[in-house]
């Protein structure tokens, strides 16, 4: 049975929390605690799958305790709940919580993180795999790309449209910014799927403080398992693709804003595993390298799961929304997602095999990777000349965005 400890220091809340929950006690053996310490002292005895927790209590903050947790038990999931709106709060609980919910939480909505945290548990088989993804607070990022963002936000002509640029172009700062930017604490009520429009949200100060004060971004070296340069300039070319296709598909401009962001940050599993098991991905790199065999099955073989179940995992955990998750996990299989209709998981599928074969014409070559029997069933079949040709300048090398 799932297992979830609630913890405020407020009685009345936890009282609250018994009865709105009361119904779902046959699926869940939830533990309450008043307090940092107990909680600790609870988990220490029995294991919890997740965690929930507000953020100001006295002794020991929320902020502390899911720092503790994180590195004792970094398998749990770590999810605030509070009604404090400090900001400087608020940032402390981006580091170290996965997700972000704001008091007074309805039930559905409690209800539905923890449904989907619980999903995305049983979607990975290795313990460790969810430990070592558990305990990422970022991604890694080109030390170049972080020392251009900080000398930039430093400098005193510094402008959303430059911030906003650097940040777009790495797959590590995109999914922190839109991670934090479409936290329950600011209430939007759709997704920011661009970084632009998250940069323009959130204000130069607030970025500023979450990347100089906070250390949103990773700033450490990059893995040196992989290539990151080359890893960027394929994510932003399959983004780049995406929206062509999306756009010559007539989709919206929300759709085609998702197919960019879903294209920049398919791969980004990639960075999951190398950066979590570098001795094990770069047994995974020399097996594709000398052998020929496809990534995911090399990795499957090493570390019993893909690029694309941990990026998915991360995305999962961090809140972001469904069809973004089902279309970074099925990219490489578009037949074995839930909805197997032409849509986001289809245009990215499609963005990355032709950016990582930008020299293959011929959709039947088996070195692209392309599942021609479901463009087939979505009807699509005869649109691979169309799209190469809308993308031709990005394939050339031209232009990406």
């Amino acid at each position: 049975m799932t297992r979830i400890l609630f913890v405020d220091d407020e009685p009345r809340v936890l009282d609250g929390l018994r009865r709105m929950l009361h119904g779902k006690r046959s699926e869940w053996d939830m533990a309450f605690s008043d307090s940092g310490s107990a909680a600790l002292e609870l988990m220490a005895t029995a294991p919890f799958d997740i965690l929930i927790t507000d953020m100001r209590m006295p002794q020991m903050s929320g902020s502390q305790l899911l720092a503790k947790v994180k590195d004792l038990h970094p398998d749990v999931v770590r999810i605030v709940l509070s009604g404090h709106a400090e900001t400087s709060t608020v940032m402390q609980a981006f580091g170290v919580a996965q997700q972000y919910l704001v008091k007074p939480c309805e039930q559905g909505t409690l209800v539905s993180t923890v449904n989907q945290a619980l999903a995305l548990r049983k979607a990975l088989n290795s313990p460790d795999l969810k430990a070592r993804i558990g305990s990422l607070t970022s991604l890694p990022t080109l030390p170049a790309v972080y020392r251009q963002l900080v000398s930039c936000l430093q400098s005193p002509d510094a402008s959303l449209i430059d911030v906003g640029r650097i940040i777009a172009e790495d797959v590590g700062m995109t999914t922190s910014i839109l991670k934090v930017v479409n936290s329950a604490y600011f209430g939007l009520n759709r997704p920011i799927t661009t970084v632009e429009r998250a940069v323009t949200f959130l204000g130069l100060e607030t970025i500023m403080a979450l990347v100089l004060e906070h250390g949103l971004f990773g700033q450490g070296e990059a893995t040196k398992v992989v290539n990151i340069g080359q890893l960027r300039h394929v994510s932003l070319m399959t983004a780049g693709i995406a929206r062509k296709i999306a756009t010559y598909e007539k989709a919206g401009d929300r759709i085609q804003d998702e197919a960019f962001l879903a294209g920049m940050l398919h791969d980004m599993g990639t960075l999951v595993l190398a950066s979590q098991f570098p001795e094990c991905y770069s047994k995974v790199v020399a097996l594709v390298e000398s052998s020929g065999v496809a990534w995911q099955v090399a990795e499957r073989q090493a570390l019993q799961a893909t690029h694309a179940e941990a990026g998915a995992y991360l995305l999962g955990l961090w809140g972001f929304q469904d069809s973004l998750v089902e279309a970074v996990l099925y990219h490489d299989s578009p037949d074995e997602a839930p909805d197997t209709g032409w849509g986001l998981t289809g245009i990215v599928h499609v963005a990355c095999c032709m950016a990582r074969h930008s020299g293959v014409e011929d959709p039947d070559d088996p070195a692209l990777g392309l599942d021609t029997d479901y463009l087939t069933q979505a009807g699509l079949q005869d649109h691979w000349p169309a799209w190469r040709e809308a993308c031709r300048d990005i394939l050339q090398g031209d232009h990406v965005s």
